[in-house]
């Protein structure tokens, strides 16, 4: 009688043990309780229907915005490269990086023995032309008067063409060195512009093949070089309207896309977007950084963030309302958080009923939210 009474004692404690895990309400932080199947797909009961917060997926207007980093950048053709001409040495820095210089004026002092040489030679061949032209005038002369011959005028004649020619290739040397007199070389901005490098020093050696010894930007000609991510390129087209906001400069500058780039990244998996700027205030330098919004006047599907779960740490997925108690996950395709709010590029059509609100307590296996 003892061992029947000890019997029914564990079967009924077991028993209730069983009623209490299925209906007791969910501790707090464990969510609420709930059934998942193989396919996805996840039964509540109602008294846990509390726990979530379905909206109808709505279509935005300029759902497709991006929020990307940017910098600004001379257009192509907007920089102008000085070098030396001939080798020599830096004697004068008449400029400093940032400097607004206008075309023509002085920017380093260079002193060259090949200058040197190529004035002297300059003036040697127009002296000797000057000489040899002379003697021609002479020849001819004498051919008119019946005492020279043909032969002697002409040779005058082949000698003033030879030294003009030579000449010429002097004239042309010398163009290259500019003005001034023995070794002393100027070089000269050939744009009005903004000193954006200089790689030369006092005493440095400068070399008629070697690297630019100054850069000049046109301050005119700035864009924004914008990096987009490969999966939101799409959403970018010439012609979209920009909004660039600059470390150090209060108000936002308008601008729009007049190039997506054609090569992607192989590292960042970014393309660059070039935007042109409307106007460009005072302070504008290439190189600096900021950030920049491009609108789309294309419509869209967002969530907020919440709505959306990361599972495997890659797969994007939403839960779906089946209206009858049951919530079945679907993949989606995201792109940028903007706001609190996630752009769904696909796997959503609008009007479907979407758990915006207690996602994560709807699946266990969620890495996190985005």
């Amino acid at each position: 009688m003892q061992r029947f009474a000890l019997g029914i004692l564990i079967v009924m404690s077991v028993g209730l043990a069983g009623c209490g895990a299925e209906h007791a309400p969910a501790a707090a932080g464990q969510g609420p309780p709930a059934v998942h199947h193989v396919d996805g797909t996840v039964h509540l009961t109602p008294g846990s229907r509390r726990f979530i917060t379905v909206e109808p997926a709505r279509v935005v207007s300029g759902a497709a915005a991006l929020r990307v980093p940017g910098k600004l950048i001379f257009r192509d053709g907007a920089i102008s490269e000085v070098g030396s001409p001939m080798a020599g040495r830096v004697t004068q820095l008449l400029v400093n990086v940032g400097d607004h210089v206008l075309q023509g004026a002085p920017l380093i002092g260079i002193r060259s023995p090949d200058a040197a040489s190529a004035r002297a030679q300059m003036s040697t061949s127009l002296q000797q032309l000057a000489a040899a032209r002379m003697v021609r005038d002479r020849a001819v002369r004498m051919l008119e008067q019946g005492v020279g011959t043909e032969a002697e005028k002409l040779s005058a004649e082949v000698h003033v063409a030879e030294l003009e020619a030579e000449v010429a290739r002097a004239r042309t040397t010398v163009s290259f060195v500019g003005g001034g007199a023995g070794g002393d070389v100027i070089l000269r901005s050939p744009i009005a512009g903004t000193v954006i490098s200089r790689n030369a020093t006092l005493g440095g050696s400068v070399e008629p093949d070697g690297p630019a010894v100054i850069e000049i930007g046109d301050p005119n000609a700035i864009l924004v070089e914008a990096s987009v991510f490969e999966r939101d390129v799409a959403l970018v087209h010439d012609g979209a309207s920009a909004h660039i906001q600059l470390t150090g400069i209060e108000a936002a500058i308008d601008g729009r896309v007049v190039a997506v780039g054609a090569t992607v990244d192989n590292e960042l998996r970014t393309m660059n977007v070039r935007i042109a700027l409307d106007h460009a205030p005072a302070g504008l330098r290439p190189g600096m950084f900021g950030r920049v919004a491009i609108d789309s006047a294309e419509a869209g599907i967002t969530l907020p963030s919440q709505a959306i779960v990361i599972r495997d740490g890659s797969t994007y997925a939403v839960y779906i309302d089946n209206g009858d108690g049951s919530f079945t996950r679907r993949a989606v395709q995201v792109g940028q958080s903007i706001d609190g709010r996630v752009q769904v590029l696909s796997g959503l059509q609008a009007g479907e009923r979407v758990v915006v609100s207690g996602a994560l307590l709807l699946d266990g296996e969620a890495d996190l939210l985005i």
